[in-house]
């Protein structure tokens, strides 16, 4: 499962190295994207050719990438997709942190910011702590027998 794993996550790795942005406003006639507006490749920059079309195809196949990727990875198995689920989502969260004045960021962290602000700012209960600990053990248990 090791080896294939690693080719999912390379196969995945240069899926998601593709530029479509540069390469649709290249193939469109603008030129490099990256000479234009913010420099950047995505769908917002390839945007600012005017181009709406050009745009939408470079978000969608933007996230299309990410999709196939985890589908590329499923292949081999729920734990497998879940890799390339977390990949896709850790390159969202990045993209958020990046731009944390933009609307879409917001909104996509709304949520999550709930959540971790009602779930994680108490201290947890006994039952809690007696949980986690016993899934601590089970896990050294399986880890020393293994």
């Amino acid at each position: 499962m090791t080896y294939q794993l690693v080719i999912g996550a390379v196969a995945a790795y240069l899926l998601g190295s593709i530029p479509f942005g540069l390469v649709l406003s290249r193939l469109g006639g603008y030129g490099d994207i990256r000479k234009i507006g913010s420099g950047n490749i995505g769908a917002t920059n390839v945007l600012r050719t005017g181009n709406k079309a050009l745009a939408a195809a470079t978000l969608i196949l933007d996230a299309a990438k990410g999709a196939v990727a985890v589908l590329i990875l499923s292949y081999w198995g729920v734990e497998a997709a879940s890799v390339g689920a977390i990949a896709a989502s850790t390159e969202i969260f990045g993209w958020m942190q990046r731009n944390p004045n933009r609307r879409l960021a917001r909104v996509l962290a709304k949520p999550g910011h709930e959540l971790q602000h009602r779930l994680s700012t108490a201290e947890p209960s006994p039952e809690q702590l007696e949980v986690a600990q016993a899934a601590l053990d089970a896990c050294l248990e399986l880890e020393r027998s293994s």
